[in-house]
């Protein structure tokens, strides 16, 4: 940890070489005293409240200097909840020393130096490319894949720092209101820095189940998808600096549409941040490791996944770490999701997985906090019941249609926890009766949040007897606001 007579002496060295106008270029650090008002002293890492003052956190890193940070390619939500980006991330995570590049693996291993084919289909360099399949058949060179992915889908754009370090990629669609990414899709394998797979604010990814973006800090938006099951991160990519942000759903529906339909979403290792909106029979996996439901990825951080619009037949798994999960149940358009609910788990969801002991998860069900609870049984509208299901007597009841694959077995109820945990079961109608659940169900989650504000309530989970008990020490969450500029151009 750096002394105060370090950052004072630091910053006086820094000062000291500003110009008039200020901020300084080239420097690591830069206070200026005619933005920023110097109404705070900076600390570690603080990016998130000060955009103009950057003190480098402390990595383990002492002796590293840090790269100056420059113009950040991401966009700045207007909203509580969100940190500022820098140069190289969308959360001002990952912030390199010159010493880190260049990043391995960052091209292809064949198609990563444009030389030059001549087989009749494409005669003359070829696009330096990110690793991918990029030939249907390797031995004749015949650039087929990549032919098919440039003019169905798009290309790709280095992305490189001030100084000139390639650091990602950027997807670059051929319809500027939306890309169609189908199965053409499955031949980009994503990098270990940042790759951006933004689709637009019409996209769709479908009808592949092979899908990568690898380490680092991506960032995934689209519109639509079905018959899909794609990785942002995973252990068998590496975990390097693998904080991601999806955004699946850019455009409200105004109806019981579910746009979202038979897709998997793995986000793997890191803090990762997924907003989803009017899906059916999906799952939103944060923290299993290699998307096996059965084991969490040790390096799995905070995960937040935030369920707007029409929810129906859904699956969250927060995986390792303190993860929050918030539902805004009363926007649904759908009336009815009985026997069609959620399957909420704070860990994994089969073997080993089940029962996360560490973290500590809460959901958080955006309707009235005053909502009346009551014991399992009936739920009128203007209630929550919870309890635990009549017929769980420990044994675990799995979903059939999904036992035996290792990237979708989940239990229904779930047995019994170290410490006689058990699933608790759950069903809101709302007082209108225009929204009602069914049964859904909560696995390894210790916190549950009713409403948003001043007067949100927050609860105790007690897993072994299906109760809550309010705590009021418990500070109330408040989501990150709505991510719709990312669905913009930028």
């Amino acid at each position: 940890m750096k002394t105060p007579f370090y950052f004072g002496l630091l910053l006086l060295v820094l000062i000291s070489a500003c110009e008039s106008d200020c901020p300084c270029e080239g420097l690591p650090i830069c206070w200026d005293a005619g933005h920023n008002g110097l109404d705070a002293v900076p600390t570690q890492g603080d990016t998130h409240t000060r955009p103009d003052i950057y003190v480098p956190p402390d990595l383990g890193r002492p002796d590293v200097v840090y790269l100056p940070d420059g113009d950040s390619p991401f966009p700045v939500v207007a909203g509580i909840g969100w940190p500022l980006p820098n140069a190289y991330s969308w959360d001002g995570s990952w912030r390199p020393s010159q010493d880190d590049f260049p990043l391995g693996g960052m091209l292809d291993e064949e198609y990563g130096d444009a030389h030059t084919l001549s087989n009749g289909a494409w005669d003359g360099p070829t696009p330096i490319l990110p690793p991918g399949e990029w030939d249907w058949d390797n031995p004749s060179d015949d650039f087929a894949n990549y032919r098919n992915f440039n003019s169905n889908i798009g290309s790709f754009e280095a992305m490189s720092d001030d100084v000139g370090n390639h650091f990602g990629w950027r997807f670059r669609r051929n319809e500027s209101s939306g890309a169609d990414y189908g199965i053409a899709g499955m031949y980009f394998h994503g990098s270990p820095g940042v790759d951006v797979l933004h689709l637009g604010p019409q996209g769709a990814i479908h009808t592949f189940t092979s899908g990568h973006l690898g380490a680092g800090p991506d960032v995934m938006i689209f519109d639509e998808a079905w018959s899909l099951d794609f990785f942002t991160g995973a252990a068998d990519t590496g975990s390097f600096n693998d904080d991601d942000l999806v955004v699946a759903g850019c455009t409200p529906n105004t109806d019981d549409t579910l746009d979202i339909r038979g897709a998997t979403i793995h986000t793997g290792p890191g803090a990762d941040w997924i907003f989803a909106r009017d899906v059916r029979g999906a799952a939103f996996d944060a923290g299993n490791r290699n998307g096996h439901t059965h084991e969490l990825d040790p390096a799995d951080g905070d995960d937040i996944v935030v369920l707007r619009g029409n929810q129906s037949d859904i699956r969250v798994y927060g995986g390792s770490g303190d993860d929050v999960i918030v539902w805004f149940m009363d926007e649904s358009k759908l009336g009815s999701i009985a026997f069609q609910g959620a399957n909420i788990f704070g860990g994994g969801g089969s073997g080993d997985a089940i029962w996360d002991t560490e973290g500590t998860d809460r959901l958080v069900l955006v309707i009235p906090p005053d909502t009346t609870q009551v014991p399992f049984g009936d739920n009128p509208p203007g209630t929550l019941m919870v309890g635990l299901y009549y017929g769980d007597d420990g044994t675990i009841w799995w979903d059939e249609p999904m036992y035996g694959d290792p990237l979708t077995e989940y239990c229904i109820t779930c047995g019994r926890g170290p410490n006689q945990e058990q699933t608790v079961a759950l069903a809101y109608q709302s007082s209108s009766g225009h929204f009602e659940t069914g049964w859904f169900w909560i696995t390894d989650i210790e916190e549950l949040q009713l409403g948003l504000g001043d007067e949100a309530r927050v609860f105790l989970v007690d897993q072994q007897n299906g109760t809550l008990q309010e705590a009021h020490d418990l500070t109330p969450y408040v989501p990150p606001a709505d991510p719709s500029i990312y669905c913009g151009d930028w």
